[in-house]
């Protein structure tokens, strides 16, 4: 659903591709909302609209869409839009369901997940080019098939909410989700504007002696049409390996990894694409002229999709924080999204009356995407309503507490004398102590000697080492998990 270029075969003309697009973008968006207002109106209603049994009920509904219409005889008139509506519905109920179901194992896992899953992408679509268009379209039509078993084999875990001191207020709460949402908007936008550049645009044959064209005809039967839509999927590729090499430099800081890094990549695309050698205009027809074109296509895509997966692992983060529910955040941000891209493709389309040419369409976009990109990274604000969403952060806190947990049960402390402990690893004083627990100075004494006495240690830096080295452990256990 996401791919811009129309399905195999199905694109006779310009009105189809505009009828094929708005009818499958409405459907998600539609089928969102309707998750959207069931969660927020009947809580335990969204947990069973997204339970196992209702993975069996969406699937049984996607094939009889499909099947009815074509067994009752009806014409293709009207096959196409029920197929359509269908896939539209079920990618945005697998969307949710998929965040629902793979967030509670935290970003890290979800990430490796999507890597891998954005690979496995890469290899299909390859692989789905060598083959007839019929077979192609069976096998796109199978996908939600496989993909509902795989959630149907997956252990999901409870829900773990990561302990906070402080917890935001709703307002601010509701203030932080919807400057976010509002930047994923904007990015569905932008590929909004893609999906309608290709419906637009000529699409030239590249004359360039470097044109990956050249290279790639005579191992796949590639037309100039499907050589732009078939280029974009290395993008998907190229998405999978910045995420690895941005976690590993940047670890889940998701300001700089969605706004310093997601964002700007989009936006270098759209400059790719916009300029004189990736669009051209030619007796007032726009086209695609070339290298430009294709390395600005999957460049963007690249940034694109690497945007979804780190948006989705800053769902999951918010979601075991508890500050919002995995069927809220996974659902907005579908809706955000997909809306998002309705809305930029309509708006898209509504510029031709402006005469507007493709190429500012594209700086136009550009401007936004980092703009966005500039409001929401400088915003501290925002930040530290979601405890910084940089867990390197949030989770030491919850390391540290459970570091200090397990050295006392492990030694035997007793409930004061880990109250006292807490706060000696803190690097408190005595002073302090007696004063946050109430208790003397001389009793604050007596359990430090015991504590000390039990841990082998005689200072309050030997016990501060203690702890990091506990919180060491814990840490490199959980990048081996990874």
């Amino acid at each position: 659903m996401q791919n811009p270029t129309a399905p195999a075969g199905a694109r006779t003309s310009d009105s189809f591709y505009f009828t094929h697009w708005i009818i499958v973008l409405v459907s998600a968006v539609a089928t969102f909302a309707t998750i959207a207002a069931t969660e927020r109106l009947l809580k335990q209603g969204a947990a069973r609209l997204l339970s196992k049994r209702a993975t069996i009920i969406a699937l049984a509904a996607y094939a009889l869409s499909l099947g009815f219409p074509l067994l009752a005889g009806f014409s293709d008139d009207l096959l196409h839009p029920v197929a359509v509506i269908a896939t539209g519905a079920l990618s945005a109920w697998l969307f949710v369901r998929w965040g629902t179901s793979i967030g509670p194992n935290g970003p890290r896992e979800l990430i490796a997940l999507s890597s891998f899953a954005l690979m496995f992408a890469f290899i299909l679509a390859i692989a789905l080019y060598e083959l007839p268009a019929q077979i192609t379209q069976a096998i796109v039509a199978l996908l939600p098939f496989a993909s509902a078993a795989a959630l149907q084999s997956s252990n999901e875990k409870p829900r773990e909410a990561a302990s906070s001191d402080e917890e935001p207020t709703a307002t601010s709460a509701k203030s932080a989700s919807l400057k976010f949402f509002g930047t994923l908007l904007i990015q569905g936008m932008a590929f909004g504007l893609l999906h309608y550049l290709y419906g637009t645009v000529v699409l030239e044959k590249c004359d360039d002696p470097y044109c990956p064209l050249r290279h790639l005809q005579p191992l796949f039967p590639i037309s100039v049409e499907d050589f732009y839509g078939f280029v974009s999927i290395i993008g998907l590729a190229l998405a999978a390996g910045i995420i690895l090499v941005a976690i590993k430099a940047l670890r889940l800081n998701f300001r700089k990894l969605l706004y310093v890094v997601g964002f700007p990549l989009m936006a270098l695309g759209f400059l790719i694409i916009g300029s004189d050698a990736g669009l051209r205009v030619a007796e007032g027809v726009n086209h695609a002229s070339g290298l430009n074109f294709v390395y600005g296509e999957v460049i963007y895509v690249s940034g694109y999709y690497y945007v979804i997966v780190i948006a989705w692992a800053l769902c999951a983060h918010l979601g075991r924080t508890g500050k919002e529910s995995y069927t809220s955040t996974y659902t907005w941000s579908g809706l955000s999204l997909l809306g998002g891209q309705l809305i930029g493709f309509l708006l898209s389309a509504l510029t031709t009356l402006l005469e507007v040419s493709r190429s500012n369409l594209c700086f136009l976009t550009l401007f936004a995407l980092m703009l966005s990109s500039l409001l929401i990274v400088t915003n501290d604000t925002l930040w530290a309503e979601w405890g910084g969403v940089k867990p390197s952060e949030a989770e030491t806190m919850g390391t540290f507490r459970r570091a200090c947990a397990s050295i006392a049960d492990a030694h035997g402390l007793t409930p004061r004398e880990t109250e006292v402990f807490n706060l000696v690893v803190h690097g408190r004083s005595m002073a302090h102590i007696a004063e946050s627990l109430v208790i003397s100075r001389d009793t604050v004494k007596t359990h430090c000697r015991s504590i000390y006495h039990k841990l082998g240690i005689h200072s309050q830096q030997e016990a501060i080492n203690l702890v990091e080295a506990e919180m060491s452990i814990e840490r490199d256990q959980r990048m081996q998990g990874l």
